[in-house]
C-alpha cells in the first residue's frame, strides 16, 4: 500500500531531522533500560486503496508500561481501528460485495503487551507481542440503500519486529512491521508497517 512507502519516509525524515534540534541527541545511547523505570509510547498504521473498490484503514496505540527488567518491557496497551471500504458494484457470489455497496468498522482493543531491546545502541532493535480483546461496531449499507449494523467481540494478538532511534536523551523514533491476527470481518490489514514515538522515564 502506498500509505507504507509514506510511513517509511517519514521514519527517515524524523531521524534525520530531530537529532539536528535535540542538544541530548550526541549520547542517547547511555539511557539506562533498568527494571522499574517507566515507557509510554504512541504507534500509528494505516492504508488506503482508491480504484472503484476502494478503502482506508486507521490505527492508533497508546501505550504505558515498566520494565520488568533490564530491557524488557511489559504493560498495557489500548488500539483504535477504523476501517472503511466501498463498491462500485456487486461482486460474485460469497464476496462482502455480493450485497453490501459500503461498511464501516469502528474497534478498540484493550491488550497487555511486552517488549524487548535485544542489546543497548543509538538504533535499537525491538520485538514485540501482544493479545488481547477486540469490541466492534459495524454498518452496512446495500446496494439497494437498506442499512444494517451489529457489534461484535473477539480475541486478537499481534506481534511486531522494528528498529528504535533515539533522537534524543530520552526519546525514540520507531518503525515497527506488525503481524496482527484479526477477525473475519476485517479481511485487509492484518500486516502493516507503523510509525512510532517513545518516551522512556525514570
Amino acid at each position: 500500500m502506498k500509505t507504507n512507502h509514506i510511513i517509511f519516509a517519514l521514519f527517515l525524515g524524523l531521524t534525520v531531522g530531530l537529532p539536528a534540534y535535540s542538544q541530548t541527541a550526541t549520547s542517547p545511547i547511555n539511557v539506562p533500560l533498568e527494571k522499574g523505570s517507566h515507557f509510554v509510547g504512541l504507534n500509528a498504521g494505516g492504508g488506503y486503496s482508491g480504484g472503484e473498490n476502494n478503502f482506508t484503514i486507521l490505527n492508533l496505540t497508546a501505550q504505558g508500561g515498566i520494565f520488568a527488567a533490564k530491557q524488557l518491557i511489559t504493560g498495557v496497551q489500548l488500539s483504535y481501528d477504523r476501517y472503511y471500504e466501498s463498491f462500485a458494484q456487486p461482486g460474485s457470489v460469497g464476496t462482502i460485495n455480493e450485497f453490501f455497496a459500503e461498511r464501516r468498522v469502528n474497534g478498540f482493543s484493550p491488550e497487555l503487551f511486552a517488549r524487548y531491546y535485544p542489546f543497548q545502541s543509538r538504533f535499537r532493535p525491538i520485538l514485540q507481542v501482544s493479545a488481547g480483546g477486540v469490541f466492534q461496531s459495524r454498518d452496512r449499507t446495500s446496494f439497494s440503500d437498506v442499512k444494517s449494523n451489529d457489534k461484535s467481540s473477539s480475541f486478537t494478538a499481534a506481534a511486531a519486529l522494528g528498529v528504535g532511534w533515539f533522537v534524543a536523551k530520552r526519546v525514540s523514533v520507531e518503525l515497527l512491521y506488525q503481524i496482527r491476527t484479526q477477525p473475519p470481518i476485517i479481511t485487509r490489514g492484518s500486516s502493516e508497517l507503523r510509525l512510532g514515538v517513545s518516551v522512556f522515564l525514570k
